[in-house]
């Protein structure tokens, strides 16, 4: 539940404006700006966030979990919700290019 709550705002957004402004892009080089950029954007938020979250393990785990989820499975919480975070930007290329098998395939 806490993930499903933190993704969409770690996404930024990124993952619609990419959607719509890769769709428009008429050029391969504008594609790649594009995604290059949207891919900075999200690994610097995201490992920020990533970082704060780990600084604020011990009052999160009393106050949301309550002191229930051990160090390993909160850090592999952590991991999980960065991964799927940067990954959400090639499924948005996939979507573009209507490659919804692959997506099904990897999901």
């Amino acid at each position: 539940m806490v993930s499903a709550f933190l993704n969409p705002i770690l996404a930024l957004g990124l993952d619609s404006a990419l959607f719509r402004y890769f769709a428009m892009g008429k050029s391969n080089y504008l594609r790649i700006r594009l995604f290059s950029s949207a891919l900075y954007t999200k690994a610097v938020f995201v490992t920020f966030c990533v970082l704060i979250l780990t600084l604020c393990k011990d009052p999160l785990n009393e106050y949301i979990f309550n002191n229930k989820i051990s160090n390993e499975i909160y850090y592999l919480f952590l991991g999980s919700v960065f991964v799927q975070n940067i990954s959400s930007l090639a499924f948005v290329i996939l979507r573009v290019d209507r490659k919804v098998k692959k997506i099904i395939f990897i999901t």
